[in-house]
């Protein structure tokens, strides 16, 4: 008699609509997110971003470290240390995100000028790359739900 094959099923597959992980809710504000709200509010109300020595020296963890983690799409393989010290280093409060998410309808709409050419441009491109992975997120979960019914 053949052995029964069992199929793992990743939680995303199952995911209830209504529900949403650890991981589903720190991805709303990723990394790079975070990276591109760190900046400091100077005379004249002048925004300037804190530049990455500053950031690492705050955080504590590895320059390489801190510097791969700025340029990550989810927080997923990132442990909660990293994670909390990355967020604390950057000034960003997850429980209180509305600040946040306020930040970004004020300085997206003006080209963040704070940012470099450069800096500008790699925003751009992990934005894109990270507005089609959660489109695949939400179209999966579309599918799953009317393969349930």
């Amino acid at each position: 008699m053949p052995k029964e094959q069992t199929k793992t099923v990743s939680p995303a597959a199952n995911q209830n609509p209504k529900f949403k992980s650890l991981l589903d809710w720190a991805d709303e504000m990723p990394p790079f997110l975070c990276r591109a709200m760190a900046v400091k509010t100077g005379k004249g109300r002048r925004t300037r971003r804190i530049p990455v020595a500053e950031l690492i020296a705050n955080s504590g963890i590895k320059t390489r470290r801190f510097k791969y983690l700025c340029k990550r799409l989810s927080w997923e393989d990132v442990t909660v240390g990293d994670m909390s010290r990355f967020l604390m280093a950057c000034n960003v409060d997850m429980m209180h995100r509305s600040t946040h998410y306020d930040f970004f309808r004020v300085h997206v709409k003006s080209k963040m000028p704070f940012l470099t050419r450069l800096q500008r441009q790699n925003f751009d491109k992990l934005s894109l790359e990270w507005k089609k992975m959660n489109e695949a997120k939400r179209n999966a979960c579309r599918v799953n739900a009317q393969n349930e019914n």
